[in-house]
């Protein structure tokens, strides 16, 4: 995880915190060289240097920090994103590799993440959060139970892929919340990771959200990426 954090984190002194004399900058400063070796246990100490501040800066601060405490330490995030840029020609699709180490262990610590991140302006981060949602709220309504913090396995995340889309498929109010909550991260993932110009647009993981967003409304978009999935 360092690798991904601490390139987001370094924007962080990009902006002019080092040498800067304001209380703030210098909270932010000394939260960001807190979360540079901090471990889940203490992670939260880090962030609480920042008080109530609501900056961009802050928000990184604090999207960081919840991904260190929810376990994203080692080269966890590495992986995952060197999976999206793969393009194999069998086996695992690489997203849901992917989505598998990406996990939080609830659905309210990863919604705040994507909230913290987003606002944080750094699209690396929110492209993070973006899948961090999806595979937390698939590991949530695809049957898996406790989600466990060093993430799930592939074949974990396959079978929760199988139950959401049968609670799609089922009808009634799950399966239209469920749409409607991952046919819309579904959508801002897109937006995220495929836009022209950006690295990952002709990989596999951009092959399957664009071609569900293009299936029409929100739990039409969520079925077809899963349908996606499923097929490789």
């Amino acid at each position: 995880m360092r690798s991904v954090l601490l390139a987001a984190l370094s924007a962080v002194a990009a902006f002019g915190l080092v040498g800067c004399e304001s209380k703030q900058e210098a909270n932010l400063a000394k939260a960001q060289a807190c979360l540079d070796q901090a471990t889940p246990a203490n992670a939260d100490s880090c962030t609480a240097m920042i008080g109530d501040d609501m900056s961009q800066k802050a928000m990184l601060i604090r999207c960081a920090g919840l991904y260190v405490k929810n376990g994203f330490v080692g080269d966890r995030v590495a992986q995952a994103f060197e999976r999206i840029k793969q393009n194999p020609s069998g086996g695992t699709d690489p997203m849901v590799t992917s989505l598998s180490f990406m996990t939080f262990t609830s659905m309210d610590a990863a919604t705040l993440a994507a909230q913290y991140c987003t606002a944080s302006g750094v699209r690396s981060m929110e492209r993070l959060a973006t899948f961090t949602t999806m595979a937390t709220l698939l590991a949530v309504n695809g049957g898996i139970g406790t989600i466990p913090a060093e993430g799930l396995s592939e074949a974990q995340m396959s079978s929760a892929i199988d139950g959401a889309l049968s609670t799609l498929q089922g009808g009634g109010p799950a399966a239209e919340a469920l749409g409607a909550q991952l046919g819309a991260i579904v959508i801002q993932a897109e937006q995220a990771y495929c836009q022209e110009g950006s690295s990952f647009s002709s990989n596999k993981v951009c092959q399957n959200l664009s071609a569900a967003v293009q299936a029409g409304n929100v739990s039409a978009v969520a079925a077809e990426l899963l349908n996606q999935l499923k097929q490789n």
